[in-house]
């Protein structure tokens, strides 16, 4: 698979890592900042086990779709298609509370009857998040040969 041939080289495996490590810090700081980072020791306290899998398979997906993003930039002669779904993906994903006492950044911008039922089913608009995700490196032929 091209991921894993790609992932082999030392220049995309660190970035597949630092895109990883990132979204891992920057995630519980995008989710607690409307109510002031002192809260983050709550995202860890009460976030269930099933949302921490799904966080870590997103910034897991996230990093590996971040460096097939960037071989794409740096080799535009290669034929691969778009990967807005993986875009739509990250940013459905970061924005989507994970824990439900906080409310993500989304609640600055959507009403509150919203932000609560985007937290309740959260679980669900990870999932589908990091379906896109896993659509977004399929549409940049990280799954081929």
């Amino acid at each position: 698979m091209k991921c894993i041939t790609l992932l082999q080289k030392p220049r995309y495996k660190l970035i597949a890592l630092l895109g990883s490590v990132g979204i891992l810090f920057l995630f519980p700081v995008i989710q607690t900042l409307p109510q002031g980072l002192h809260n983050l020791d709550v995202w860890f306290e009460v976030i269930t086990p099933l949302n921490v899998i799904l966080y870590f398979t997103f910034a897991l997906l996230f990093g590996i779709l971040l460096a097939l993003q960037i071989y794409r930039w740096k080799h535009p002669h290669c034929r691969l298609r778009s990967a807005t779904a993986g875009t739509v993906g990250t940013f459905t994903g970061v924005f989507i509370g994970q824990c439900a006492s906080c409310l993500s950044i989304t609640s600055l911008f959507l009403p509150v009857g919203v932000t609560t039922f985007l937290i309740q089913y959260n679980s669900f608009f990870m999932s589908l998040s990091i379906f896109m995700l896993i659509v977004g490196i399929y549409f940049l032929d990280g799954f081929k040969e």
